[in-house]
């Protein structure tokens, strides 16, 4: 029996956070158009086509560590129709300093905190891939884990967009 396009939009978005989950860049990507755009909604950051999301991946990986492979992303819920998908998940991120953006230190060097967040990702999905990626999460809840305010915390992620042009 063949799948419905809704359940190969559920395999597909399993199959990136499985990707993302074992460190496969490689296969990460090849779920998206090559001039697939993704948006962080949060911090208004925004990523057009594949060497922009190779980037914007690489320097999120470069600011989290102790963050287990296998575990990396917990999917708590993820639904589809035939164009759309949306997923949930849990992710438990150790972030070790130093961290400083835009003259804001972030993290002193030999400190370490662990952030929980909830986040929720909106996928369009044209041909099997995706075309449209929409992400949100709480800044606010983040902010408070880091002990941050919410615009140090803004300056924080806006400096993941800085870094692609860098």
């Amino acid at each position: 029996m063949q799948m419905s396009e809704a359940e190969q939009n559920v395999k597909l978005v399993q199959n990136w956070v499985d990707a993302i989950n074992n460190n496969d860049v490689e296969r990460e990507l090849s779920c998206w158009h090559p001039d697939g755009e993704y948006f962080i909604m949060a911090t208004d950051t925004h990523y057009k086509g594949i060497g922009d999301i190779r980037k914007a991946g690489e320097v999120s990986a470069s600011m989290i560590s102790g963050q287990p492979s296998a575990g990396r992303k917990q999917i708590t819920n993820l639904f589809a129709t035939d164009e759309w998908a949306c997923v949930e998940y849990r992710t438990d991120a150790k972030v070790s300093g130093p961290i400083s953006v835009k003259n804001v230190e972030i993290l002193p060097k030999g400190v370490s905190k662990t952030v929980r967040q909830q986040v929720c990702i909106v996928f369009h999905i044209r041909d099997g891939k995706f075309e449209l990626g929409r992400e949100y999460f709480d800044t606010s809840g983040m902010a408070r884990q880091l002990g941050l305010n919410s615009s140090d915390l803004a300056s924080f992620y806006s400096s993941m967009a800085d870094q692609l042009t860098s």
